[in-house]
């Protein structure tokens, strides 16, 4: 079976673009629940999105992956008992908050867990399946040869990232409030705020953009992840989803990426000797809608990571 390609759209209407565009799932999640995300659904946009998800016979996974405190739990279990009511196909989650609720309401939609950078052996894989996970969601910072290692062992389904921004850092802390307020800059840092955009490190020539919403602070990487053009590996490893985060890219953008990797992925399952042939314009297609100011690499698949 070939991997799932899991795709972030950007309202409902781009939804039914990426559908024609050969997305297999999406993940969508809301203000103050969901993190890590180019956009929020409302719960009536959930619902409108399961319609359209079961009308091109797609999946909907539900992003509640944020790292959550006492005072959010009663939100929590209201918003699961809604999901409850609709036909969506998992949960993304990162905190154990979730499983316990979800056994609590007594809800059947499988769970996906995604602890964001803490997901990088195979045992903690097993272990959240044992718990009731049916997916792991991996680090972003693996190698090739552990995300490898990770599927011959794992006991549950494995979903790795292959293209955009990597979140590098999260912390539940509002650091960029803190920071500029302990700085007396808080009207510069006001107005920054508006464009949750920030970049760090600029004398070394890696610009590291931060953001900061109701739920923390993420640290996201100098350089987007693109593995267009190496996918054979993963997909002989048979990863069972391909993931495509679109975060501060455009609409446009999402949409014609998803269309080339979906292209990637169906010549690689017919012919892996037509796809190496190609790859090359696969990445040279991407460079071409690539945005100046954020340089293609291939993330940490064949580098060690630095901590």
């Amino acid at each position: 079976m070939n991997p799932e390609l899991l795709v972030n759209p950007f309202h409902i209407q781009h939804m039914e673009q990426l559908c024609k565009k050969g997305a297999d799932a999406f993940l969508v999640g809301t203000a103050g629940i969901g993190i890590h995300l180019p956009a929020f659904f409302s719960i009536e946009e959930i619902q409108k999105a399961c319609e359209i998800k079961e009308k091109y016979h797609k999946k909907l996974y539900i992003a509640i992956n944020g790292i959550y405190h006492n005072d959010q739990l009663e939100t929590l279990e209201n918003y699961l008992h809604l999901l409850k009511e609709f036909s969506i196909d998992g949960v993304t989650f990162g905190d154990p908050a979730i499983l316990m609720l979800h056994q609590k309401i007594n809800a059947s939609f499988p769970l996906h867990w995604s602890p964001e950078t803490t997901a990088t052996n195979w045992f903690s894989c097993n272990y959240w399946g044992r718990k009731g996970a049916i997916r792991a969601v991996l680090a972003p910072e693996l190698s090739l040869d552990a995300i490898m290692e990770i599927k011959k062992r794992a006991k549950v389904e494995i979903q790795v990232q292959v293209h955009g921004m990597l979140n590098m850092f999260h912390s539940k802390r509002l650091l960029l409030d803190h920071y500029y307020q302990y700085q007396g800059k808080t009207e510069m840092f006001l107005s920054q705020y508006q464009d949750r955009m920030y970049l760090l490190d600029r004398e070394r020539g890696a610009n590291y953009p931060i953001y900061q919403d109701e739920l923390g602070t993420y640290m996201l990487s100098p350089k987007d992840l693109c593995m267009i053009d190496d996918l054979d590996m993963l997909f002989d490893a048979k990863i069972d989803a391909f993931f495509l985060n679109f975060m501060f890219q455009s609409e446009a953008y999402a949409t014609e990426i998803t269309g080339l990797y979906r292209e990637a992925i169906d010549l690689l399952a017919e012919d892996y000797d037509a796809y190496a042939q190609k790859r090359n314009e696969f990445l040279n297609q991407v460079k071409k809608i690539q945005p100046r100011e954020r340089e293609l690499d291939q993330g940490f698949f064949y580098k060690e990571t630095v901590y």
